[in-house]
């Protein structure tokens, strides 16, 4: 929904002086330009461009750099320590290998195929 654009923006001094309902209307007209592009004759051809190049690769670079970020350089210890502190008990051990292990590795995998394929295979239309 619309809500979680516009919930961050309101924290930041600057948006929080324009009214809710006048940020929505701004926020929809720029999605709503956006998405114009994707909806004439070449729309597929632009879609799959904005599809290809701007959201597999950067979303896979990000879920890794997550697992890593958070299971070895903040270590998985004080994680799972914050998660008794929220929920009042340890995460199982299952969790923590995900997290430590499993998860990182099938990420860095998909990443790495997906960067292969892309080489092979560039996009098109």
């Amino acid at each position: 929904t619309i809500e979680a654009c516009v919930g961050p923006l309101r924290d930041y001094p600057f948006f929080q002086k324009i009214r809710k309902e006048v940020l929505c209307l701004i926020l929809c007209v720029i999605l709503c330009l956006l998405g114009l592009p994707m909806c004439t004759q070449s729309g597929v051809y632009v879609f799959v461009l904005w599809d290809t190049f701007s959201v597999a690769l950067p979303l896979l670079f990000l879920g890794v750099a997550e697992c890593v970020v958070v299971s070895w350089l903040y270590g998985l210890e004080k994680f799972s320590n914050d998660i008794e502190y929220m929920t009042g008990s340890q995460p199982h051990i299952y969790w923590k290998l995900c997290w430590k292990y499993i998860s990182p590795t099938v990420v860095t995998v998909i990443l790495v195929a997906s960067l292969i394929k892309q080489c092979l295979n560039p996009a098109e239309y």
